[in-house]
């Protein structure tokens, strides 16, 4: 598990277009990406967000099925720490996926309504996009755990 880096950004972009994500800024923001590889260096998973200001919105969290729960773990504790690090006090995320909001409630997050969100992170286009899938909700938790 590492950081992604320059060299990764075309590996990242394919990865994530089987997650149907916009790779166009990820050139932009790769820094703020965390691959997971196999033992061959295939990107098995990663986790990405976008900062504004104190705050960051979820990028991606996409996992290989061959990823298992502690490597899931780490991965999260890892990316929280990095956040942490980094002065993201709070992180934001849009999912239409119900079967990912028991692992964020595990970490904290709880469900907001888009009018709680701040304006930084409503004017991110990636969360512009994602709140208009239907069926769309978002989370919100503290990076600290």
């Amino acid at each position: 598990m590492r950081f992604a880096t320059e060299r990764d950004v075309d590996n990242l972009i394919a990865f994530l277009g089987q997650a149907d994500i916009d790779g166009k800024s990820i050139r932009e923001i790769y820094g703020q990406f965390m691959v997971v590889e196999d033992e061959n260096g295939t990107i098995t998973g990663t986790i990405g967000y976008e900062k504004a200001g104190n705050l960051g919105l979820l990028r991606s969290l996409v996992l290989k099925s061959g990823v298992d729960q502690a490597q899931l773990l780490y991965l999260m504790q890892s990316f929280f720490f990095y956040l942490e690090k980094q002065a993201v006090e709070k992180l934001y995320l849009v999912t239409d996926k119900k079967q990912s909001v028991p692992l964020f409630h595990a970490f904290g997050f709880e469900a907001v309504e888009k009018s709680d969100v701040p304006h930084a992170v409503n004017e991110l286009q990636h969360f512009k996009r994602s709140i208009e899938r239907p069926g769309s909700f978002i989370l919100c938790g503290k990076t600290r755990l």
